[in-house]
């Protein structure tokens, strides 16, 4: 008799059924879907957030209507602009995949110097990697306000970012440093004693399966209660970039007078 695909002589499936895969595919379309929902929900309070702060700066009162309704038509720009600078970093760091992969296959062709040579090309081109990278990041950290408070274009907001940044690099370094580690440390308070729990029942166990949902929930409001730190931050490093190198401040005054709106200043 002919026998399913995907059952063996034995009974045994060989493979995944057609309703395993479809169900698969389906989950990983709603992951994909739930990923984008939440990229454009996080871009708009990103920027809302940093409208927010330059509002608060210039001396006026804000509500969360307002700083939401002045974020109409651009939340396009902002997510192309997250997105830019998204592929400029994957760019670079599919170079350096390939570049390691070079050095780890002429390795191979050396002899017996050629690992240790493989070895050492690849962890300086690895360092080499995580520097440029964190430099990119550091160089792009105050694109969100430039392209939000002066409606520039994308390409115009990380060029901007580039030169208000210059020689402030360690400014933003320490205040991503002090805000990633205020993020981390709210996590394991939130997140730390479910995630205890569960490894003291088991993660197999009914009660484990739960206490990881109450736990990724309690992390999740953690992260969101800390994560404005470093937006707040970027914003007030923006503004003291432009007072410092351009007089912004007595540019807002002249707009405060002629009532102007400082953040088109």
């Amino acid at each position: 008799a002919v026998q399913n695909a995907t059952v063996g002589a034995a009974g045994t499936r060989l493979g995944p059924a057609p309703e395993d895969l479809a169900m698969v595919l389906w989950l990983f379309a709603g992951m994909m879907g739930a990923m984008a929902v939440y990229w454009v929900v996080y871009t708009v309070a990103l920027g809302a957030t940093t409208f927010a702060v330059s509002e608060i700066y210039v001396g006026r009162t804000v509500t969360i209507p307002y700083v939401y309704g002045r974020m109409r038509g651009r939340v396009g720009a902002l997510v192309l602009l997250l997105l830019l600078i998204a592929l400029r970093l994957g760019a670079l760091c599919l170079l350096g995949a390939m570049a390691i992969g070079l050095s780890m296959g002429l390795g191979r062709l050396g002899g017996i110097a050629g690992p240790i040579v493989a070895v050492l090309a690849t962890l300086l081109i690895g360092l080499a990697l995580v520097g440029v990278v964190m430099l990119m990041m550091l160089r792009y950290g105050v694109a969100v306000p430039a392209l939000v408070l002066e409606g520039l274009s994308p390409g115009r907001a990380i060029q901007r970012s580039v030169d208000l940044t210059r020689g402030r690099l360690g400014r933003v370094f320490l205040l991503v440093l002090c805000s990633t580690l205020v993020t981390y440390a709210a996590l394991m308070l939130f997140q730390g004693p479910f995630i205890g729990l569960a490894l003291y029942v088991g993660f197999e166990t009914a009660q484990g399966s739960w206490l990881n949902i109450i736990g990724a929930v309690s992390g999740t409001i953690g992260a969101t209660l800390t994560t404005p730190f470093m937006i707040i931050g970027l914003a007030l490093i923006y503004y003291d970039a432009r007072i410092r190198e351009e007089g912004f401040d007595l540019e807002l005054t002249l707009a405060a007078l002629d009532g102007a709106d400082p953040a088109r200043v």
